[in-house]
């Protein structure tokens, strides 16, 4: 949002006369001015909490904020076919690693 100059703000993101900013804020230091996050705010199930204290928090966001970020990136997001294909490669490679680990626990060596 702020590379973007973007003033659309995310749905979990609340403009909040409470929430005031510091020079010291969470998250990546020296990534965003304290004027950013003035008087933005983040909803949770326990009220609003300055954006400050929020910014290294995992990520939640709809699937139009996720598809514009990864076209602003220069991606897209994978389709359930491709992303299919990951969760079923590693569960093949894992599947490999356990039967490799297992049969070497019941075949000694031979050579040498």
């Amino acid at each position: 949002m702020y590379e973007t100059q973007s003033t659309r703000l995310p749905a979990s993101w609340v403009e909040s006369s409470e929430a005031s900013a510091s020079d010291a804020l969470n998250g990546p230091s020296g990534a965003l001015p304290a004027a950013f996050v003035e008087s933005k705010a983040v909803r949770t199930v326990y009220g609003l909490v300055p954006l400050k204290y929020a910014l290294d928090w995992p990520i939640f966001a709809s699937f139009d904020e996720l598809q514009g970020c990864a076209a602003w990136m220069g991606g897209r997001i994978p389709t359930f076919e491709e992303a299919r294909s990951i969760y079923a490669h590693v569960y093949t490679l894992k599947k490999k690693k356990e039967a490799e680990r297992q049969l070497g626990k019941t075949v000694p060596a031979v050579n040498g």
